[in-house]
C-alpha cells in the first residue's frame, strides 16, 4: 500500500472526500515529522512508537580498493510495533 492507496482507503472508509483524505494524512505525516525532528518520540497506541535514534561513528573498509573509510554519527528514525499490531499480523499469517 502507497499513499495514494491509503488516501482512497480512509475516504472510503469515512465517506470524505480523496482531497480531504489526503489533508488528513498530509497533516498527520507533517506532525510525525516535526516532532521526531525536534528529538521526540511519537507514541500511537496499537500501532507502534516512533522515536529517533543516534547511530554511533564508525569506520568502514570498501570491499574493492581496501580503503578505510569514516562514517559520522547521525540520527535515524525508528519504528517499533506495538503488541496489538504485531500479534494482529502473526494471526493473520497463521490463518494463511
Amino acid at each position: 500500500m502507497n499513499k495514494a492507496d491509503l488516501v482512497r482507503e480512509i475516504a472510503a472508509r469515512r465517506g470524505v472526500s480523496q482531497t480531504a483524505a489526503a489533508q488528513v494524512v498530509d497533516a498527520l505525516l507533517a506532525v510525525i515529522t516535526r516532532t521526531l525532528s525536534d528529538g521526540e518520540r511519537v507514541e500511537l497506541r496499537r500501532l507502534g512508537t516512533f522515536d529517533v535514534r543516534r547511530r554511533a561513528a564508525r569506520s568502514m573498509r570498501n570491499p574493492q580498493s581496501g580503503e578505510r573509510h569514516r562514517i559520522p554519527a547521525r540520527l535515524l528514525p525508528v519504528f517499533r510495533s506495538a503488541r496489538p499490531l504485531v500479534e494482529k499480523i502473526q494471526s493473520a499469517q497463521q490463518r494463511a
